[in-house]
């Protein structure tokens, strides 16, 4: 895995330091820009609208490394390298990193003849990446590659203190174990049941764990209290998420509410 944690909390950073951005209506025709990623030209081109830098997200992931899953029902998109965790719909302008709030870029995912484009913002200021944006293309540069090497090298070095290793990577495991803080309410299917556990498909999120407590209220459409074990897999259903949720994945959080809706 080219990530490594250190990336993850520089990530997490750079997003915590994010503002609302002002969404642009209207578009004007494209004009094409070449894209290099580490040196290497890329066939897929940018696209400028209104001012815009967009980029095509499938092939300039791929070339970074992180693996992309389409949900065509969804029309979402997740981008992943673990610990990295990216998620975010087309038409909707909140990106989400890990399990933070999502964050506006000022421009909602868009399909232009079967390819999903998203603004350069999102590889700049949420993944991280050192993004070039000229007249002659976008220069994209992942500068964590020659450290995780390095840092791929010592590994091999501990590795002979089985004792140390397994310090060091359990010190790791418990970094992306912290919580983040979280106000509001989503829509979604539910994926999986059990007798204490919903896995929930969040229409901006992606899958969230909901653990519901003695506190939590459960209804059905017409308002009328529910237990767990009434809800359906595929039963679309409305949360009120608690203020705090893990940073695991999928993440958890213990609802104030949920209700079926459909």
């Amino acid at each position: 895995m080219k990530k490594t944690i250190k990336k993850s909390i520089a990530l997490g950073m750079a997003i915590s330091m994010l503002g609302s951005v002002s969404a642009i209506a209207g578009t004007t025709a494209s004009v094409a820009k070449n894209i290099t990623v580490n040196g290497d030209k890329i066939t897929a081109t940018a696209i400028t609208q209104d001012g815009k830098t967009l980029l095509p997200v499938r092939a300039v992931a791929t070339a970074l490394g992180l693996n992309v899953e389409w949900n065509a029902e969804q029309k979402s998109v997740v981008l992943e390298d673990l610990p990295l965790y990216v998620t975010f719909r087309t038409g909707v302008d909140g990106y989400t990193f890990a399990k933070t709030a999502p964050m506006p870029l000022g421009q909602a995912p868009i399909i232009i003849d079967s390819v999903t484009y998203v603004p350069v913002e999102l590889f700049s200021d949420i993944l991280a990446y050192t993004v070039d944006d000229t007249d002659n293309g976008i220069v994209i540069f992942d500068e964590t590659e020659e450290s995780s090497t390095e840092e791929s090298t010592e590994t091999t070095t501990v590795t002979e203190d089985s004792t140390e290793t397994t310090t060091s990577v359990k010190s790791d495991e418990t970094a992306t174990e912290e919580t983040t803080e979280v106000d509001a309410k989503a829509t979604g299917k539910v994926v999986e049941i059990g007798d204490k556990e919903i896995l929930f498909n969040d229409e901006v999120m992606g899958k969230v764990r909901l653990c519901p407590n003695d506190d939590t209220k459960i209804t059905d459409k017409d308002g009328n209290e529910i237990k767990i074990t009434d809800i359906k897999v595929d039963n679309e259903i409305e949360v009120e998420y608690s203020d705090v949720m893990t940073d695991s994945l999928p993440p958890l959080n213990n609802p104030i509410s949920i209700k079926v809706v459909k």
